[in-house]
């Protein structure tokens, strides 16, 4: 099956219940696996190759979101038998989710790169041969960051002859569509809402800023959250702001400390530990820390609440991207808001795809956008252009133009 929805719409649950459903008809393994008391050089002799593999296998792109799915998954299994386990890199880890991993869960949530590990170098014990639900969550996004090749071998060491295969994501372009099919077995395609990929959530209020440089691009930054603090003391909400690398998260972070007088202000990015990034995103779960600044790790997946604003301080690479992050707020019926900051020489790229957004959501595209659309030169002047009168008629691009001007 394929599975697309809008951001927050509850598709983690849509795969994690019916799953856990189906177990608990059909019948638990057992919970433990033979000699799983011995030492470990003795379990390759008790245990077999593959003598674990789990029923429920969940692929996911990053460390946070297999993180999320495991808590999710564990607060609705804890009572009937069934646990879920989050397996993905990082320093220091591995030999810790190998003894979680031994006691043999029903559920396996892993990274990609984590379970091809496990796969190769564990195979004296651990299997997914026999997994009878495969799902792989934000799939195009797995897809699109170049681990086809990892997702194939895994899908492919998986032998259950009646397995279910399911892929969820908010966003499915064309262009992943082929290994999808191929993943999958006569898939039935569900979506909810439009098929249209850059269409974003209608509860999100997307505005666009544009500033002279990055000095400006700053100062904005600084600027709009004083007001959305002063606007709204009693309750601000939390704010997620998503910049370029890890080195402009933690100057970010630094300088917004300075200019909200000490607020608490997390940092999510992969140059931290994973221990740190799990402590960041507890801290900006509770609220202890409202404000968190991240790359683009925290786009896709993560379901926080309360997040009332998104900033793109630095805007991503495309429109499904941004279709994401954006969906990072506005989540389960409630509104959010969503602010790119977008320069007028560098991020043209970002205006042109930002506009398509808007209009393929049902939105205006604001006067000021539309002018600097209007200012591109060269290729980008005429990708503008196309866009512009792509998404409306003549006579609409005409008059926005004049009133922008």
């Amino acid at each position: 099956m394929i599975g697309v929805a809008k951001t927050g719409s509850g598709k983690t649950l849509a795969f994690l219940l019916p799953f856990f459903s189906r177990l608990l008809k059909e019948g638990l393994r057992p919970a433990t696996a033979p000699g799983s008391d011995l030492p470990v050089q003795m379990q390759k002799q008790a245990a077999g190759p593959g003598a674990y593999s789990p029923d429920v296998l969940v692929l996911a792109p990053s460390r946070e979101l297999a993180v999320q799915i495991e808590t999710e998954g564990n607060k609705f299994t804890s009572t009937v038998g069934i646990s879920a386990l989050a397996a993905y890199g990082g320093e220091g880890l591995r030999r810790g989710q190998l003894g979680a991993l031994r006691e043999r869960p029903q559920c396996v949530v892993g990274t990609v790169g984590r379970l091809a590990d496990f796969i190769e170098n564990e195979a004296h014990w651990f299997s997914v041969k026999t997994v009878r639900f495969l799902v792989l969550d934000e799939a195009d996004h797995m897809i699109g960051e170049g681990l086809s090749t990892n997702i194939r071998k895994i899908t492919c060491d998986v032998e259950s002859p009646h397995r279910q295969t399911a892929l969820f994501s908010a966003t499915f372009a064309e262009d992943v569509s082929d290994l999808a099919t191929w993943i999958t077995r006569h898939a039935v395609e569900v979506r909810v809402g439009m098929k249209d990929p850059l269409r974003a959530n209608r509860d999100v209020d997307q505005r666009i800023m544009i500033v002279k440089d990055d000095g400006d691009k700053e100062g904005a930054l600084k600027s709009l959250l004083r007001k959305q603090y002063a606007s709204q003391a009693k309750n601000p909400g939390k704010v997620l702001i998503f910049a370029g690398s890890p080195e402009e998260c933690d100057d970010v972070a630094k300088k917004l400390k300075i200019a909200l007088n000490n607020a608490n202000v997390e940092t999510l990015h992969g140059n931290r530990k994973q221990v740190e990034r799990e402590k960041a995103m507890l801290s900006f779960r509770s609220g202890e820390a409202p404000i968190m600044v991240a790359t683009g790790v925290a786009g896709r997946g993560l379901d926080v609440k309360d997040i009332q604003m998104v900033v793109n301080y630095e805007p991503p690479e495309d429109g499904q991207d941004y279709v994401h992050r954006i969906g990072r707020t506005g989540r389960a019926g409630m509104k959010g808001v969503a602010v790119t900051l977008l320069r007028k020489g560098p991020d043209g790229r970002a205006m042109i795809y930002i506009a398509q957004v808007m209009r393929r959501t049902g939105l205006a595209v604001p006067p000021d956008l539309i002018y600097a659309l209007k200012q591109r030169r060269g290729r980008d002047m005429c990708m503008a252009a196309e866009v512009l009168q792509g998404l409306c008629s003549f006579e609409q691009v005409d008059r926005s133009w004049a009133k922008a001007i």
